[in-house]
């Protein structure tokens, strides 16, 4: 289910299962770096997939900074990087 950013603040999020898992966990933080390179430099939108307590959630935005723990998104929202299980960059 596809959600916009300024919904995240009633979201309850669920850690990723895959984020356990050292190798898509490396490939995953290297994936939000990409994503912080292109949201400030050409503004580009990648798509996020979380999880919730409601299940997966999809979100398409730009993402402004990454820190070892959240991932910072246009408009100040964040979301914690154990719940994200999937990066797709434009």
């Amino acid at each position: 289910m596809v959600i916009a950013k300024e919904e995240l603040c009633g979201v309850n999020f669920e850690s990723s299962r895959l984020v356990e898992n050292v190798l898509h966990k490396t490939e995953l933080v290297k994936k939000l770096f990409q994503a912080m390179i292109l949201g400030n430099a050409y503004k580009s939108k990648v798509r996020i997939t979380f999880n919730t307590d409601l299940g997966h959630r999809i979100l398409e935005t730009t993402v402004w900074a990454k820190t070892d723990d959240w991932v910072v998104l246009k408009g100040g929202a964040l979301i914690p990087i154990s719940c994200i299980s999937s990066v797709e960059l434009s």
